[in-house]
């Protein structure tokens, strides 16, 4: 119970904050905390109550300016998606739309990081 309520803390307060204003590098570090909590334990994160928070994070991360924070977002679409798909539940299909928009990205990075990201976790 405890973990629970820390846990929802450290998600409202920090983590799914939504403010483009604050400085890339602390929405780097955020982004890249979001993805790493949704590949090891997706299902503490995209729960009922910050399901639609985790996917319009994630899509202010494909959208963002910065090439490292859209590619935290690629891999945090790719492993919210992947949970998905193996839990059998809808595709939120705005995050999906952005994630294939994101393959036309203007740096070749960011289409790298998608094909490495398909290629390493196709089924």
């Amino acid at each position: 119970m405890l973990f629970r309520e820390k846990l929802n803390e450290l998600l409202k307060e920090s983590l799914l904050v939504d403010d483009s204003s604050l400085e890339w590098t602390l929405r780097h570090g955020r982004s890249t905390a979001v993805f790493v909590c949704l590949k090891e334990s997706p299902e503490s994160i995209y729960t009922d109550e910050h399901r639609a928070k985790v996917d319009h994070i994630l899509m202010d991360y494909l959208a963002a300016d910065r090439v490292p924070v859209v590619m935290n977002g690629i891999r945090g679409c790719g492993y919210l998606l992947s949970h998905l798909q193996l839990t059998e539940k809808p595709l939120p299909a705005p995050l999906v739309t952005l994630m294939v928009r994101s393959m036309n990205h203007t740096s070749n990075e960011v289409q790298s990081e998608q094909i490495n990201f398909l290629n390493t976790n196709r089924a």
